[in-house]
């Protein structure tokens, strides 16, 4: 008699365990959607969704034969035996057994996968019945995006069952993983630019613009205040170094001590016979007895076919007399620059 109590228990603690799992394993079908796609949203901007989830369960909702326990694990196999309970188990032969099972719940939820994605479950922690989160996605960059929503049990509570209700309750607990498996929500959008971005490229050939100086410096010598086209030395031989043909361009700078001394270099025929004011002086490049004068911008000099050569002389007009710079030594630069077409 003793040994037959036992077994008979044994098989109302299965039967109990498998009303739980039960209750646990069909919780998807009440999900308004396990996928949400908020589709293409400008960064910067947002779109939201609404889902509701299901906060309570019943054992009679389950497909009469809907599987609940298909075997396997000898223990369990032993008590549904003992119970009058067949394997594999269908929900109608189990909710014959025990009757009306009903397991309630709060939830809270969680983003992962995304910073994009942020989730407001409102109500779900003191909702009941059902309670409805609400997605949104705000995107950082431009693409498609994904992330899952995770939910977390609490406050699991368990009524039904007949004369098996306090076993429910005492089991209750370890649902709590198996329910939160089923409310799991994947969600996905995509970022687009709403600047209207174009992208472009540009392909730059084997032999690009290249020059080549035959030296990086040279020297007016001493000059007074107001002397006119003096030479430099040495002079300057530009070589375009490129296998393609290519422009040849030269600027100046202003002039200075690196002081207190400063000349403004201007382009244009003045001398201090006419307008060429005080502190502002000329500087030019002279190839085969035609000058060109030099500006703070660009100037073209010559074109040169690859791997030709010119020469130039560096020519200045220093600064009219009253000018700054007297008894100084006066800086400036010459820039090259060689372009091609490619």
């Amino acid at each position: 008699m003793q040994q037959h109590t036992q077994r008979r228990l044994l098989g109302v603690y299965a039967a109990v365990a498998m009303a739980a799992s039960m209750v646990v394993s069909v919780a998807l079908p009440a999900v308004a959607a396990s996928s949400v796609d908020l589709g293409t949203v400008s960064i910067g901007t947002s779109a939201s969704h609404d889902v509701g989830l299901p906060l309570q369960y019943s054992l009679s909702e389950v497909p009469s034969d809907y599987i609940v326990y298909a075997g396997g694990n000898p223990t369990i196999d032993l008590a549904l035996s003992a119970a009058g309970l067949s394997v594999p188990l269908p929900a109608g032969e189990l909710y014959a057994t025990i009757g009306e099972v009903t397991a309630t719940f709060h939830l809270s939820l969680t983003v992962s996968g995304s910073s994009d994605f942020t989730v407001d479950d409102g109500d779900c922690p003191t909702g009941s019945g059902m309670c409805a989160a609400t997605i949104t996605f705000m995107p950082t960059s431009a693409g498609a995006q994904g992330a899952s929503i995770a939910a977390h049990i609490a406050d699991l509570q368990t009524s039904g069952g007949g004369t098996y209700a306090s076993l429910i309750s005492l089991l209750a607990p370890s649902l709590a993983s198996s329910v939160e498996d089923q409310l799991v929500i994947d969600v996905t959008g995509t970022g687009v630019d709403p600047s209207g971005t174009v992208n472009a490229q540009v392909s730059v050939p084997g032999s690009a613009a290249c020059i080549e100086l035959s030296t990086t410096s040279v020297d007016f010598g001493t000059l007074p205040l107001g002397s006119e086209d003096q030479p430099a030395s040495p002079d300057i031989t530009v070589t375009n170094c490129s296998g393609v043909d290519g422009d040849i361009y030269a600027s100046g700078t202003d002039a200075d001590d690196g002081s207190s001394a400063h000349w403004t270099l201007v382009d244009g025929q003045l001398t201090c016979a006419d307008m060429l004011g005080t502190d502002e002086y000329r500087l030019g490049l002279e190839q085969s007895g035609n000058e060109v004068g030099l500006n703070t911008t660009n100037t073209l000099l010559e074109s040169l076919g690859g791997g030709a050569s010119g020469t130039h002389t560096a020519r200045i007009f220093t600064a009219c007399p009253g000018s700054t710079g007297s008894g100084a030594t006066m800086s400036m630069q010459i820039t090259f620059l060689a372009t091609t077409g490619g």
